[in-house]
């Protein structure tokens, strides 16, 4: 049976354990329709995934499509599968993501949203950033920019995620693990191509939302999107990938500017658009 992926928004970079709590929704009414509130309730079903207590799987339908989800090891992985045509998607991400919006076909989706994710106040001038600005009280929209080219190994196809590691001011390499007693960043992207690529100086990519999280006492997960989730929309792309999320673990709060430059040794600049 052929994958059908139409609109597939996830999140798979390192960030933190499977210890959250979503909201979800499996909606399978015609947008734009108006039902009735008995037929709109059959069509539009909304539950509570825990996922560190789902290392078996759990499943939920509502007549039209169903999703299951399963966490194992500190991964969460959706099938998500139409129950007339048969037809589906499949994606993993971790809890760090504050929003998935996951469609299969036209009319059938599925959306978790988790609650512990808050706007930042935007109480920080992107235009005159300083050493000591705290990165979160950014607000979108602003921009991130490739201020120095990287490179990373990978022979996944075209429809994989990969993930850069950034720590001490360098690009970590895949055989090695980031050192969790220090702030590190992750950028992820989906790969057009089927070998490691070297990163475009100076590409720009709008930053959709900014969201804090923090689902365990000892790290809190700053994260720029470059996807607008609610409508399954990339900001910007290029030949080569489309860029999905730019997150930094911090150990405490503030994260500044010049935390996050020593963090990821330059190789972006945060700029006003």
């Amino acid at each position: 049976m052929k994958y059908l992926i139409l609109i597939l928004v996830f999140c798979v970079s390192p960030l933190c354990r499977a210890q959250a709590i979503f909201n979800c929704e499996l909606n399978s009414n015609i947008p734009g329709v108006e039902l009735p509130a008995e037929e709109y309730a059959k069509k539009v079903k909304t539950f509570n995934y825990k996922a560190q207590e789902a290392p078996q799987g759990v499943k939920f339908d509502n007549g039209e499509i169903s999703a299951f989800l399963a966490t194992k090891e500190g991964h969460i992985h959706i099938l998500l599968k139409e129950l007339k045509t048969e037809n589906k998607a499949q994606a993993t991400f971790l809890p760090a993501q504050a929003r998935i919006a996951f469609q299969l076909g036209a009319n059938n989706a599925l959306s978790c949203q988790h609650p512990g994710a808050h706007p930042a106040s935007g109480a920080v001038d992107v235009a005159n950033l300083k050493n000591d600005s705290d990165l979160l009280q950014l607000q979108a929209p602003f921009k991130v920019t490739v201020a120095r080219s990287f490179y990373v190994q990978f022979e996944n196809s075209a429809e994989m995620m990969w993930t850069a590691s950034f720590q001490g001011g360098a690009v970590v390499p895949q055989d090695k693990a980031v050192d969790k007693k220090n702030p590190r960043c992750f950028f992820t992207v989906q790969s057009k191509v089927k070998k490691g690529i070297w990163t475009p100086v100076r590409d720009s990519y709008p930053v959709h939302t900014t969201s804090i999280n923090q689902n365990n006492p000892s790290e809190i997960v700053w994260s720029l999107s470059f996807v607008d989730f609610a409508a399954g929309k990339t900001k910007s792309e290029s030949t080569e990938f489309t860029p999905f999320t730019l997150e930094c673990v911090i150990l405490k709060k503030p994260f500044t500017f010049e935390q996050f430059n020593a963090t990821t040794g330059f190789y972006f600049e945060i700029q006003a658009i």
